[in-house]
């Protein structure tokens, strides 16, 4: 665990995971792309980045992985400040992937009080049905 660079036979893997078992981001890239790499930069267990060049292009791939709604505020406030320290350091063609902790399915009663846009939508109706 840590923060690695390891070439193998077929690939290369940069990660960044000090948690074991818990956290954790990286990179498996074809071996044969490794003279496109430009750069790695782990800049949390939760956030890296990885520089390639494709087609005379740079291209800025920020991988994340969110914590979920059971984080303390701190945590979720680090992340985000950390991922906008990623994005400062990205050319113009970015991609952001990972795991963003999101749920999917029908929301339970209880989850939809939570919700800025229900809430806003609630609070359309409620202003259109006094006019």
């Amino acid at each position: 665990m840590g923060y690695a660079i390891e070439e193998h036979e077929n690939y290369i893997f940069c990660y960044k995971g000090e948690t074991l078992g818990q956290y954790g981001v990286g990179f498996l890239i074809n071996k044969k792309h490794k003279n496109n790499i430009v750069s790695f930069s782990a800049f949390s267990e939760r956030v890296a980045l990885l520089k390639i060049k494709c087609n005379n292009q740079l291209l800025s791939i920020i991988q994340v992985y969110a914590p979920t709604e059971k984080a303390t505020d701190e945590e979720i406030n680090s992340f985000y400040t950390t991922l906008q320290i990623a994005h400062s350091h990205t050319g113009e063609s970015v991609f952001l992937i990972g795991d963003f902790n999101a749920k999917v399915g029908q929301l339970k009663t209880e989850d939809s009080e939570n919700l800025l846009w229900e809430n806003s939508v609630t609070e359309i109706e409620m202003k259109e049905e006094k006019n």
